[in-house]
Parts: structure tokens; C-alpha cells; sequence
């Protein structure tokens, strides 16, 4: 099998994270070794992209929150396809040797990576929210009796039109000196966006609409030195710090200039507009630092990866365990990955290889399970804590304790034993802003699993990993209706969740695909991406699961769906 590309690496490390259908393509189109080179990506993944008339993409769900009527709201998000997904990936690393340049230096989001960075198209999310943090921090000293107001965009991505993105997207194109194949590439994506919404708006699901909405955005960043107050932006969420009159001066300004790229802002008395004092923002300035609980996880995970990659067959002894510890990390397995691994892509990939193998020698599952335990412990009793002391927390603290919330309750989905869960689950009730948590929560209780996959694909992925992990099965105690919980019980058979024969359908082609056998009818009908998923996978029975089961490549890190909603920031 040749070595794995950069661009596959990215495109492979990015979309699992994003949606598991997009990686399966991702995963089938890369067994065929000449697909997995960079020389690949760069010629005919662009090729294919500009000789496809239409973008192919799968209309895909994910849960957003709840309406005031208490049904749910979803995030439509449209998914690419393999080609598309790979030539974004030479997109974005040729756009990353521009952006220093072009940026403002007043946005934290969204930042693309040079080539060599092989885990993702842009820098992490974290690294983004401490720079932001950082930030304001140092406005709030330099204002120390003023004011920190956050606003946010309403609906940033679907008001964000094709021929304003194209627009920006020229002037970036003809600033940075971009080649015109890559401008032409661009134009095409865009293309595609506004044939899929007609002419409405750039797409939200594909990577490289972060970038055209920074594009988009890069002139309200810049403008921004002339407001009175201090101006910092994460996607759509604006922080503006300064004295109070300044700050309303600059939201009624800043609104005018929105408004001529058709953004409005949520009004004040929206939810997400929050004011704050300096002085009591400034006691959350190192909210966002490492602790004893990030270095305990990292740990934790690192050590299971390392036990994976340089003793395999422990694996099964290490599931036997973590299942007796009501422990529901999910194990990939490195067997294949380690096998195929050159002597120079384990130095590559893990740089410090063999000094990695003196650290793994003493690993054992017991001694992995007894650090878990350890710190299930730990998070157990400080969430219990958080939660005894701010029931009644409003504003800016309520903002701070969910996050505090979200970090510690998504690590103990995986490592809580369940009479903890259940006692996390009847405090954190009525909390709204967790909803996400409570509802996995209520799955490893009762294996009922009617409200994860109608919340989105997201919520069912999560669901999916930790069933999946304790060896349950899915259970459901209403029927399978509609297309959100049609694509959430397909995303539960594809990895591999024993499901209650009762709910089993095969009139939806996603979940034909899924379940198998792959036919004739799924390589013809309907195109987009279960077409492409269906080719790329052949005929016969379904290979699903083991594909998901197996890790890609050393590189690959172990992903844990259910901290994706660990701040609740916008994707």
C-alpha cells in the first residue's frame, strides 16, 4: 500500500470530525493506493471537481438546539464528496501561504494550515478561543471599569451570498497573487454552493466556506479599528470591549456596516447578547488554559493510542476491561495501520517514535483503567460541585459554568460508571444548554434511542460511539420517522451498534447503503454522495464497520464524538 499523502491525511483527519459519511468516501476512495498520494489530490481531485457539472453532496442534519415550541432545531448541512473534500484540501493549504498577509489579525477562527500540518485543513479550535481570550483580556486591562458586550450574527453561513463570497474571493485571489487554477477551483466551489441553494447562499458543510467567510468578513475586521470600541470576532460570535458608551456607539455602527453585506445581529435581547463589567470578565481570563483535568485526559487517550500502536493485541484485553469498568472509550484498531507503516512514516508520523515505545513498555489495560478511574473520580465530584453552586447562574457566569459544564460532562459519557450518570443527569434537568449531554446521558441508562437519532447526526454519532463501546444494543420505543432519524439509525449501523430488528428499513438509500448489500440500483440512484459512497464501496455485503473500526493511518488520533460539543461555538 503506498504511504499515505498529506492531503489525505488532512482530508481524512478533518471530515471524521465532521461527518462519519464523508469519511467513509473518504476512507473507500483512499484503498485504492494511487489515490492516497498528494500528486492525486493536487491533478485529479481538481480535475474531478472541475469536470463535474454540480457539486455531489448528502443534505445531512445536525442537532443546533431546541425551538421554543420544544421540538428541534437543525443545523442543514450539505456534505461533499471525496474530490471535492480532497481539492479542498490543496485549496486551503495554498490559501494558508496568504492569510498572514491578507487577515486583520482581529479573527480567531478558522485560520487555514500550511500542508505540512496533516491533522486538519485549519488550526485548532482551541488554540483559536485562547488567542481571542488573550485578547480581551488585554482590552479589559487597558479598560479596567469598562464593559465586554458579545453579539452574534444571525444565521452567518445562509446569509452569506454566492456573488458577495465570489467578490471576496477575487479581491483575495488578485491581493495574494493566487494562481489562476486555484482561483479558478474557488470559483468553482462557489459555483457549486449556489447551485445547491439557488443562488441563495454559500453552503454550510464543506471546509472551505469557513475560509470565504472570513474572506467575506475581512473587510468588517479591518474597518473595525475605527470603532470606538475594541473589536474581536470568533466566526460569527463579535466580542466588543470598552467604556459602555462606546460599546453601544459601536454595535449601532457596526450594525450599519453588517447590514450592507445583509447580516443583521441578534437584537439586546437575544441570549446570546451578553454584557459583562471588565473586572468580573477578567476572573474568566485562564478559562480556556490547561489544567490537572486536560492533562489527565491527554494522558489517558495518549496512552491508549500507544498501547494500540506498539502492543495490538492487547486490544481485546483492554476492551475486557474497560467493559467491567463500565468504561466506553472507543478502541480503534493500529494492527493494520502498524503493518503497513514504513520505517519512515512512523519516524514521520510520531516523531519521537522510539522514544514513545520506552514510554508505552510499562502499559498495561490495568493500569490504564486505574488512571481512568482516577480521574472519573475527579471530574465526577467537581461537576457535582458546579452544578450545587450555580443553579441560578444568569449572563456572562451562566456562559462560563455551561462551558465548565460541557468539558467535564463529556469525558465522564466515557469513563462514568452509570449510577454516576444517572445522578449528573437528574441535576443537570431543566438546564437547556445542555441538552445534547443530558440526551446521551439518558441513552447509556436506557439504550432507548428514539431522541438521539431524530436530534441529528451529530447527537446519533456520539450516541453511536458510546453503544457501540459497551457492546448494547440500540433500542426504540417509537418509529424511525422522518429524514433526520432515517440518517441517524443508518449512522448507527454503520458503525457497527446492534440494532433492534423491529426498527431495520431498507427504503432509505442511505440506509440501504449502510446496512448493505451494496447493488446495482445504489451505484445509479440518486447521485450525490450515498453514489459516490456506493461505487467507491462495490458490490456485496457491507464492509461499514470495519472500515470505521480501523484505524487509517498512524497519524490518526482517537476522535470521541461526544466532546464535539464541549464549548458550543459555532461550526
Amino acid at each position: 500500500m503506498a504511504e499515505v499523502g498529506t492531503y489525505a491525511s488532512k482530508a481524512v483527519n478533518q471530515y471524521r470530525g465532521r461527518d462519519m459519511f464523508a469519511y467513509l468516501a473518504l476512507r473507500y476512495c483512499f484503498e485504492n493506493s494511487s489515490a492516497r498520494i498528494d500528486k492525486w489530490a493536487e491533478e485529479n481531485a481538481i480535475h474531478v471537481v472541475m469536470g463535474t457539472k454540480s457539486g455531489r453532496y448528502l443534505r445531512s442534519y445536525q442537532f443546533k438546539g431546541l425551538k421554543p415550541d420544544g421540538t428541534w432545531e437543525h443545523r442543514e448541512l450539505m456534505i461533499p464528496g471525496p474530490a471535492e473534500a480532497t481539492a479542498e484540501a490543496v485549496l486551503l493549504a495554498e490559501c494558508s501561504k496568504h492569510w498572514n498577509a491578507w487577515g486583520s489579525g482581529r479573527v480567531f477562527s478558522y485560520v487555514p494550515t500550511a500542508k505540512s500540518d496533516r491533522k486538519s485543513y485549519y488550526v485548532n479550535y482551541i488554540e483559536g478561543l485562547r488567542a481571542r481570550q488573550r485578547t480581551i483580556a488585554l482590552a479589559c486591562r487597558d479598560t479596567p471599569d469598562g464593559h465586554v458586550l458579545y453579539v452574534d450574527i444571525k444565521k452567518f453561513y445562509p446569509s452569506i451570498s454566492p456573488v458577495i463570497a465570489e467578490e471576496a474571493w477575487h479581491q483575495f485571489c488578485a491581493d495574494s497573487d493566487v494562481g489562476e487554477d486555484f482561483r479558478s477551483l474557488g470559483e468553482k466551489l462557489i459555483s457549486n454552493h449556489a447551485l445547491a441553494t439557488g443562488g441563495k447562499s454559500i453552503l454550510t458543510g464543506p471546509m472551505f466556506s469557513h475560509f470565504l467567510a472570513n474572506l467575506v468578513m475581512t473587510p468588517v475586521d479591518h474597518w473595525s479599528e475605527n470603532l470606538p470600541a475594541k473589536y474581536v470576532r470568533y466566526v460569527d460570535d463579535i466580542t466588543l470591549i470598552g467604556q459602555r458608551e462606546d460599546i453601544l456607539s459601536s454595535v449601532a455602527m457596526l450594525e450599519e456596516k453588517l447590514a450592507s453585506l445583509g447580516f443583521d445581529l441578534h437584537p439586546s435581547s437575544d441570549k446570546k447578547t451578553v454584557w459583562v463589567s471588565a473586572s468580573e470578565w477578567l476572573e474568566s481570563a485562564d478559562d480556556f488554559q490547561d489544567s490537572s483535568n486536560t492533562f489527565g485526559w491527554m494522558k489517558l487517550v495518549g496512552n491508549v493510542k500507544r498501547l494500540l500502536i506498539f502492543d495490538p493485541k492487547t486490544l481485546n484485553d483492554l476492551a475486557d476491561a474497560f467493559l467491567s469498568a463500565e468504561i466506553r472509550l472507543p478502541l480503534p484498531d493500529y494492527a493494520v495501520a502498524v503493518k503497513e507503516a514504513s520505517a519512515f512514516e512512523k519516524i514521520r508520523q510520531k516523531s519521537l517514535w522510539w522514544w514513545l515505545r520506552i514510554r508505552s513498555k510499562n502499559l498495561t489495560p490495568d493500569s490504564i483503567v486505574r488512571d481512568a478511574l482516577k480521574l472519573r473520580d475527579r471530574l465526577f465530584k467537581e461537576t457535582c460541585e458546579i452544578l450545587s453552586r450555580n443553579n441560578g447562574a444568569e449572563g456572562f457566569e451562566r456562559k462560563r459554568v455551561v462551558s465548565k459544564l460541557r468539558y467535564r460532562l463529556g469525558r465522564l459519557l466515557f469513563i462514568a460508571k452509570r449510577s454516576q450518570i444517572q445522578t449528573l443527569l437528574a441535576a443537570v434537568e431543566g438546564w437547556e444548554e445542555l441538552t445534547f449531554h443530558a440526551a446521551l446521558m439518558r441513552v447509556v441508562l436506557s439504550n432507548d434511542c428514539s431522541e438521539v437519532i431524530a436530534m441529528g447526526s451529530n447527537v446519533a454519532q456520539s450516541a453511536a460511539q458510546l453503544l457501540k463501546a459497551s457492546l448494547e444494543t440500540a433500542q426504540f420505543s417509537k418509529p424511525v420517522e422522518g429524514e433526520a432519524a432515517s440518517q441517524g439509525l443508518a449512522t448507527f449501523v454503520i458503525n457497527g451498534v446492534s440494532v433492534s430488528g423491529s426498527v431495520r428499513s431498507t427504503d432509505h438509500p442511505l440506509l440501504k447503503f449502510s446496512a448493505g448489500p451494496v447493488d446495482h440500483d445504489l451505484m445509479s440512484v440518486p447521485r450525490g454522495l450515498v453514489q459516490d459512497l456506493s461505487c467507491l464501496h462495490g458490490l456485496g455485503p457491507s464492509r461499514n464497520a470495519e472500515i470505521v473500526k480501523l484505524a487509517f493511518e498512524l497519524g490518526q488520533e482517537i476522535i470521541l464524538d461526544a466532546l464535539a460539543d464541549d464549548y458550543g461555538y459555532s461550526t
